[in-house]
């Protein structure tokens, strides 16, 4: 069968990438020069204004039929 004559090839192929690859990998694992990640500032809280809060909850409760007692 083809791939019984031929397997060979394939073989010769995973057995060379693999060793490039190793190759590479173990030259860069112990690399500390190696650029770090930078971290992202943790995003601020964002900022509620109290009485437009109010207004926003009153108009949305008017519109469910309810009624709002907000101070």
């Amino acid at each position: 069968m083809v791939t019984k004559k031929y397997a060979h090839i394939l073989d010769e192929d995973r057995r060379t990438l693999t060793a490039e690859m190793e190759k590479k990998f173990y030259q860069t694992a112990g690399n500390l020069d190696a650029p770090k990640p930078v971290e992202q500032p943790a995003p601020a809280a964002p900022v509620i204004d109290p009485s437009a809060l109010a207004t926003l909850l009153t108009s949305f409760i008017s519109k469910l039929g309810g009624t709002a007692i907000i101070q």
